[in-house]
């Protein structure tokens, strides 16, 4: 087997892809991401908050009522402790004047919490609306920007991948297809097909020690093999 092909093909296949890693680290893309980032972060937040004052409004003009509701009862035993004629009655509604004076005092204090809450929420509300203002205009430039270069990267590849198709006829189809499919996995690392000593017991990227099998197959030297830890495909030489 020849393995000349696959070595040109995987050569055309790392600059095709350091383009790509070229694409991703520029400035303008890493902008880009920062502003979805942020844009993330911020509509986030304001969502949590818009959910939080709606409750915290709620409960707040819950507590006012309850207030106003305390108050009118409050200002009803004025005029009744004026026409009480007992003092076991002047006692009895002096204790519950006690208790709605609680009631209110606690109210008050619950609203004043409520409030003090929605001025906190509306300060860190603010602050996100302002970010996602920013973020927006950061991320409208860096897209355009990104597109131009995505475009310009793409004239590049063109020719690139066109040699990679002429190669790709030249290669036996059994390793091209196991050097496609090893370049789907996530582990998968550059380079992908490397070369070894005929005979060799380990492998030459990642040192580990070979199965018997893998060994005498690059012994031979007639077809590839594959690392069984990182998959590389392997292939002697003399």
């Amino acid at each position: 087997m020849n393995f000349d092909g696959i070595m040109k093909y995987q050569e055309k296949d790392m600059e095709l892809n350091q383009l790509q890693n070229d694409f991703n680290n520029s400035e303008v893309c890493v902008k880009n991401r920062k502003a979805t980032q942020a844009l993330e972060f911020s509509k986030k937040n304001i969502d949590t908050y818009e959910t939080e004052i709606d409750a915290i409004l709620t409960k707040y003009n819950t507590l006012k009522q309850s207030v106003e509701s305390i108050n009118e009862e409050l200002s009803e035993f004025d005029d009744i402790i004026a026409s009480s004629e007992t003092i076991a009655d002047i006692d009895f509604y002096t204790r519950k004047i006690s208790e709605l004076q609680d009631k209110l005092s606690q109210a008050e204090k619950e609203l004043n919490l409520s409030a003090s809450r929605m001025e906190e929420i509306n300060l860190e509300y603010n602050k996100n609306i302002n970010l996602q203002k920013q973020a927006t205009v950061m991320f409208n430039e860096t897209t355009v920007q990104k597109n131009e270069l995505k475009n310009q990267i793409m004239a590049k590849g063109k020719p690139i991948q066109a040699e990679m198709m002429e190669i790709a006829k030249t290669v036996d189809q059994r390793l091209m297809g196991a050097y496609m499919e090893l370049k789907k996995t996530k582990a998968a690392k550059y380079p992908l097909a490397a070369s070894t000593e005929k005979g060799a017991e380990f492998c030459p990227k990642c040192g580990i020690d070979l199965e018997k099998e893998a060994v005498n197959i690059l012994k031979s030297g007639a077809t590839f093999t594959q690392c069984s830890r990182c998959h590389r495909i392997l292939f002697a030489v003399e």
